[in-house]
């Protein structure tokens, strides 16, 4: 649904200032709404002479929020098959507008004084950057992702189609620019890098654990003598992992006696 409200000049557009929602586009549809291509042509050609705007409440669907937009009349945009129609300009409400605090006065700290040679590398940086900019220019890397592997799944193939990630910059840009300088503005990278964990991947030799006050010599003449129930249960777990027993069930929620027999079982075996 789409109520007209009036006209304004189409100076008062300013799509850059009042951006705080994707825009959208207008045109008629014979097979849809009929008649509405000589409605469109005669509002199309009346805003075009005499550069005006239509202000109008839209709702796009039935139980949607009414919002008020600008209709700025266009043709062929973006090379579709379209000879005219309306960019659908979403006017802010006045609680979108808020005023920027921005202080004019002279800046008194030097920390925020910029000097000419960064403001040269910005403009060394922005000038080798800039690119014609095109819709069909960027894939979404995602979805090109999951494109590969459907068809690799489609087709029983092993491997996945390689693609190109077009969002990522172009190394080459930024080649002849002046290290120290660009140093000196950003700083070294080295210095932010974090030093990654490493992996909890066992290793072919675990160290043992460390047992306070642990003699072996000891231990073996009690193993020998059937004296094992002398140690404590935190003594007992603590032999089961000093002696780095492979497949070692769990130790939590074993009772002594069954402790016992675990020093017994793997500690025989191993003489």
């Amino acid at each position: 649904m789409m109520k007209l409200l009036g006209f304004k000049p189409a100076s008062i557009i300013c799509k850059e200032k009042w951006y705080f929602k994707i825009g959208q586009f207008l045109y008629p549809n014979e097979s849809i709404i009929e008649g509405s291509t000589v409605a469109f042509k005669a509002l199309h050609e009346a805003c075009t002479v005499m550069k005006m705007v239509a202000l109008c409440i839209l709702c796009t669907r039935v139980n949607s929020r009414p919002v008020i937009v600008a209709l700025s009349p266009c043709v062929k945009p973006l090379n579709l098959n379209i000879d005219i129609g309306f960019d659908i300009v979403n006017i802010p409400f006045v609680e979108h507008v808020r005023e920027l605090n921005v202080e004019e006065d002279v800046i008194e700290d030097e920390s925020l004084v910029v000097e000419s040679a960064h403001k040269e590398l910005m403009k060394g940086i922005i000038n080798n950057t800039i690119i014609d900019y095109r819709p069909d220019m960027f894939e979404d890397p995602k979805l090109q992702s999951k494109y590969r592997a459907i068809e690799a799944l489609a087709l029983d193939e092993d491997e996945t189609e390689p693609f190109v990630d077009t969002t990522k910059p172009s190394i080459e840009r930024f080649q002849n620019l002046p290290d120290d300088l660009f140093e000196e503005l950003f700083g070294p990278f080295a210095s932010m890098t974090l030093k990654r964990s490493c992996p909890k991947v066992p290793s072919q030799q675990n160290k043992k654990p460390k047992i306070e006050n642990f003699d072996e010599e000891l231990f073996n003449t009690k193993l020998k003598e059937k004296k094992i129930e002398s140690y404590t249960v935190p003594q007992l777990k603590n032999i089961l992992k000093y002696k780095n027993i492979q497949n070692l069930p769990a130790l939590n929620g074993l009772k002594k006696a069954e402790l016992v027999n675990l020093v017994y079982t793997h500690c025989d075996e191993e003489k």
